[in-house]
């Protein structure tokens, strides 16, 4: 099993569903969490449920779809945690076509 105790976890869809069990399942490893969604009551009751046991985390109201609040989220988890080890990326766009034809506004 591989030792997962501080790694920098980054969870996009974490305020409820996937993304909320996968930010319990990190936590219970010790793990750092940063955990991201757009909506910032989910988010809330996510980060108060974590850190009452002594979790290190921290939630952030990205939208996904947004080229400029991603990399403005990616600045932003490099200041407060030096990076990201793991990322599980439950939230996301849905976008029919061929990926080489995909673009970033898509």
């Amino acid at each position: 099993m591989v030792d997962l105790k501080n790694k920098r976890v980054l969870i996009t869809g974490a305020a409820s569903g996937i993304g909320r069990s996968a930010a319990v399942a990190f936590a219970r490893e010790g793990c750092r969490l940063m955990l991201v969604d757009v909506d910032r009551p989910g988010l809330d009751s996510i980060e108060e449920e974590l850190r009452s046991p002594g979790v290190d985390c921290r939630s952030y109201v990205v939208d996904v779809s947004s080229h400029e609040q991603v990399r403005e989220m990616a600045s932003d988890l490099e200041g407060d945690f030096g990076g990201v080890d793991v990322l599980v990326n439950v939230a996301g766009v849905g976008v029919m076509g061929e990926m080489v034809d995909t673009t970033v506004e898509d």
